[in-house]
């Protein structure tokens, strides 16, 4: 009886101590990052003695009884509560995470250089940890800045492509762009894991637009161009009597283009002869900015009609005046609006684009840039229409009716920097007239670079005569003053020459944007006022290059990169791993763990998948899930455990003292 005293006392006073170094850990502990508490429980162990067989009330037969006693002791066993969720804390560090939910963070040691390691298998746990300890830092290692753990470890995760998507993953910030400008430049999710990194500095490549949509309200109350117009020219006609005819120029719309002009004469004049008109009615053709295009027929140029009329009378039957168009005609007034488009060098350029007011509910689009930017190559709806003005209709209700898409196409020629040209000295024997040359020189008007042919002829024709009128004596000549005006023209030539080398290779980079623009959003109702568009979105799919500027983790665990020209993309994901039984994982320390056979099966997936709330929060770490209050009690507990059982061994020693005594 008192060896099992002795027994139990001090296996019991061992486990009381064991007992208090969890407790003294888990005080310890109380502020670490992501620790998890260590608990530990107690189990009985048993031993018997056997001696002869006899009857005993622990068997249920006198064949199995024995004699002796049941000594009972206890053993520690140590619980890792794992699974028990710390409180999510807010700090100061926009790299610190905390899960919210289910999962660890997946960790690898660097290799044996201190690099991270290129990738790891998610089903691979060869040097894999996992943790819920959150506070990561950033370690540069050359050009890239990884994510490590206090210890040096490295998150893993799945890295974005270029249009910031990651193989089986929704990314919540990816690049809307075309498969011809876009490339795919890392490894994504769905099969290994690499260490996560971002890269100071980075470019995130401009796009081209190429679709957009217009959300915005045309003026109903916009003044409209009315059809027909008359419009009526006293000089241009003369009877077969001698005596000027009015003559009446009527205008009738046939599209948006082009328009009938018929022509006639009084039938019956106060003076002079009536005059039957042959040639009436003409075609008129505008293009996009109100300029008569044809008809071209007259020896007089463009926007010429030439009329026959016959007179009732006079010594000339006959005329043949050519009637000038220009100077009696329509006046297209349009509401303008300016789209910004990015071009194939990702530069930004305005798109002018006009619309025109016609009769109810009916209005005309087209495109106003003027030729210096470039030349309109493509102008298209869905509805057929086509040509340089686009018909756009409206119901009674204000909503559009046609055309939902149009297409339109320009090729850009950017405006360059002239390069000036190269200092021309003047010659050491033309030095007194120096004065008179520069004036000279001052006289002559340059051509804006960069000039045609002719403009260089006649520049340098007038340069040659302004630079030869100079008055000069021997010993200077004539051919000296040649010779400077030659070296003049040279260096304006060369610096031409420069600046259209450079025009050519901008319009080459900046090509063509054809764009499909969504006009379905149109409305026509009474807007801020009659003579501007209110605008409520335009959107589109092409942006210029930029610098990545600032980051963030967001609660799918993306890491989101903001850059300089206002374009965010998914930089990376940070997935948590799960397993059938969590509690059950290896404590490396109290904040990582080690996969053991006992822990199950294990899965890596986006947050999200965790289930309804499960996040991860940013800028907040997990903090120990140690409750002081009940560490403390449970220290009370076990200090009395332990006194008690040095209570019961000092008290077995006295007895075992007094028997030896009685000997």
């Amino acid at each position: 009886m008192l060896f099992g005293a002795f027994n139990n006392a001090s296996l019991a006073m061992q486990t009381m101590d064991h007992a208090m170094g969890s407790i003294s850990q888990n005080i310890a502990n109380v502020n670490t990052t992501g620790y998890k508490r260590k608990s530990t429980e107690f189990k009985t162990v048993m031993s018997e003695s056997h001696s002869s067989p006899g009857t005993s009330q622990n068997s249920p037969t006198t064949a199995t009884a024995t004699t002796g006693l049941d000594i009972f002791g206890v053993r520690a066993v140590d619980r890792y509560l794992i699974t028990k969720q710390g409180v999510i804390t807010p700090t100061n560090s926009w790299s610190d995470l905390g899960i919210n939910g289910r999962g660890f963070f997946v960790v690898t040691a660097p290799d044996t250089t201190g690099n991270p390691q290129s990738t790891v298998s998610e089903t691979d746990s060869q040097g894999t940890l996992y943790t819920r300890e959150g506070n990561f830092q950033q370690r540069a290692i050359g050009t890239k800045s990884y994510f490590t753990t206090a210890s040096g470890q490295f998150l893993m995760g799945w890295m974005a492509d270029a249009q910031g998507k990651i193989p089986g993953q929704v990314t919540t910030a990816s690049s809307p762009v075309t498969s011809s400008s876009s490339t795919s430049s890392s490894s994504g999710g769905g099969g290994s894991l690499v260490p996560i990194y971002t890269e100071p500095g980075q470019l995130i490549t401009g796009v081209a637009t190429t679709a957009m949509q217009a959300i915005m309200n045309l003026p109903a109350d916009a003044s409209s161009t009315a059809s027909p117009q008359s419009f009526t020219d006293s000089s241009s006609v003369t009877d077969g009597t001698g005596a000027a005819q009015d003559l009446t120029m009527t205008w009738t719309r046939v599209d948006g283009d082009n328009w009938s002009v018929d022509f006639s004469l009084p039938t019956n004049p106060a003076s002079g002869s009536v005059g039957t008109i042959t040639g009436s009615p003409v075609t008129v053709t505008m293009d996009r900015f109100g300029n008569l295009t044809a008809p071209a027929t007259s020896a007089s140029g463009t926007g010429f009609a030439d009329l026959a009329i016959a007179w009732s009378a006079g010594a000339t039957t006959t005329t043949t005046p050519s009637i000038d168009l220009n100077s009696n005609k329509p006046t297209i007034t349009d509401v303008p609006i300016t789209l910004t488009v990015y071009d194939n060098a990702y530069n930004p350029q305005n798109l002018t684009l006009g619309f025109e007011h016609t009769t109810s509910g009916t209005w005309y689009m087209r495109v106003k840039n003027e030729s210096a930017t470039g030349s309109m190559t493509t102008l298209t709806a869905d509805d057929g229409s086509t040509g340089q003005s686009i018909p756009i209709t409206f119901s009674g209700t204000g909503q559009i009716l046609s055309p939902k898409t149009i297409t339109l196409g320009y090729a850009w020629t950017p405006s360059v920097t002239a390069t000036e040209p190269a200092a021309v000295t003047i010659p050491t024997v033309l030095q007194p007239y120096a004065t008179a040359l520069e004036t000279a020189v001052q006289g002559v008007t340059k051509p804006s670079m960069p000039a045609t042919a002719a403009q260089l002829a006649t520049y340098q024709t007038a340069l040659d005569t302004a630079i030869g009128a100079v008055a000069i004596a021997a010993p200077a000549t004539a051919a000296d003053l040649t010779t400077y005006s030659t070296a003049l023209y040279d260096a304006f030539d060369t610096a031409n020459t420069a600046t259209q080398t450079a025009r050519t290779a901008a319009a080459t980079a900046a090509g063509t944007n054809t764009v499909a623009l969504d006009v379905s959003k149109l409305t026509q109702y009474v807007g801020s006022k009659p003579t501007a568009i209110d605008i409520r979105t335009i959107e589109q799919d092409g942006y210029e290059s930029g610098v990545l500027d600032g980051m963030e983790f967001i609660k799918t665990g993306e890491l989101i990169g903001h850059f300089s020209n206002g374009r965010t993309r998914t930089l990376a994901m940070v997935p948590v791993a799960t397993f059938t039984a969590a509690d059950q994982l290896d404590p490396i320390s109290g904040t990582m763990f080690r996969r053991t056979q006992q822990a199950g099966d294990m899965s890596i997936g986006a947050i999200g998948e965790q289930g309804s709330g499960a996040q991860i929060s940013s800028s907040a770490v997990e903090t120990s899930n140690v409750d002081l209050a009940d560490e403390f009690s449970r220290m009370i507990i076990t200090q009395k455990a332990y006194s008690m059982n040095a209570t019961v061994f000092k008290t077995a020693d006295e007895m075992t003292t007094s028997a030896r005594d009685l000997i």
